[in-house]
Formats: structure tokens, C-alpha cells, sequence
């Protein structure tokens, strides 16, 4: 769960990875909740719902006014984790980019794509060379949180 200020009021917001079940099955969604200058929460929007993965860390925080879901794993030589960016945009939050970087712990190398998603920009860095390339990302990879599903989100290296 994260506590923050997600539209500027002043107020602190909620965003949180819940876990219930749907159909039988245990589930994972993003459920964000707007506070209310009286103390209350009112419910805003929830994601999509995914099946959780036992070898992947989720988990959920709020900065500068935008949702970052990040999903990671590793082991015991390798990482590798993507934190996807929402932001409101006309009263709505929407998949506004992506950081992912993957390496082996411990390594000054390794690589990381950025990509927004608003202004069509994707950076490729490799760590160890400190090179980046950039080029404009040709389709729309924008979407509602609402619809947004852990495991059938953007994979960042098919940006590339």
C-alpha cells in the first residue's frame, strides 16, 4: 500500500496491490482510493485482475503525483524488474511509461529501457559502457488503469 498525493488537493491518496478472490481463484488488482478533505477515502478505480506469481515481487508506491507498480524478481546471480508509471490524465489514470532494467547482482553492467509513453521517448542504457540510445516509440502503448493486468502488460524489451 502507498499513501500520497495523487491530484494535487493536498490530500493524501491511497494505491494499493490487493489480493481477493474472483471466480474461485486467488487474484491480484490495483484498487486506488482519493481522500476526502473530511478524513474519509471514496473509492476512485481498480485495475484489471491477475494471478499472483510466487517468483515475483509486487509492490506499489506513490511519487510526484504518479502510481509506480513495480514487478521484480531475482536470483542468486541475476535481477530483473519493470516499474510501470500511471498518471491522471483527464480524470483518469493512464499507463503513462515504463522503467525496466535487468542485470547480475553484484555487476556494474547490465541494462535498463525507459520509455514514455506520453511523449513517444524510449532510452536504452547499458550500464557497464554508459551508452544510451534513444529513438521515438511508433505505437501507442497508453491505457487505463483500468485495464491494466500485470501479466499481460507491455513487455520493455519488445520496445526495443
Amino acid at each position: 500500500m502507498a499513501l500520497g498525493d495523487l491530484n494535487g488537493d493536498g490530500v493524501d491518496d491511497i494505491a494499493a496491490i490487493v489480493q481477493c478472490i474472483e471466480n474461485g481463484l486467488e487474484q491480484s488488482k490495483i484498487v486506488v482510493l482519493m481522500g476526502t478533505a473530511d478524513g474519509r477515502f471514496v473509492f476512485d478505480v481498480e485495475s484489471a485482475s491477475w494471478e499472483p506469481h510466487m517468483r515475483r515481487t509486487e509492490y506499489i508506491s506513490i511519487k510526484q503525483k504518479s502510481i509506480h507498480v513495480t514487478a521484480s524478481s531475482a536470483s542468486y546471480t541475476d535481477y530483473a524488474g519493470t516499474s510501470y508509471n500511471f498518471v491522471l490524465r483527464g480524470g483518469a489514470f493512464v499507463l503513462a511509461g515504463l522503467d525496466y532494467s535487468e542485470g547480475q547482482i553484484g555487476d556494474q553492467g547490465g541494462h535498463g529501457i525507459s520509455a514514455n509513453f506520453l511523449t513517444k521517448k524510449l532510452v536504452s542504457k547499458r550500464k557497464a559502457s554508459r551508452q544510451e540510445s534513444h529513438r521515438v516509440l511508433k505505437g501507442d502503448y497508453r491505457m487505463p488503469l483500468s485495464k491494466f493486468n500485470l501479466e499481460e502488460a507491455i513487455d520493455a524489451l519488445s520496445l526495443r
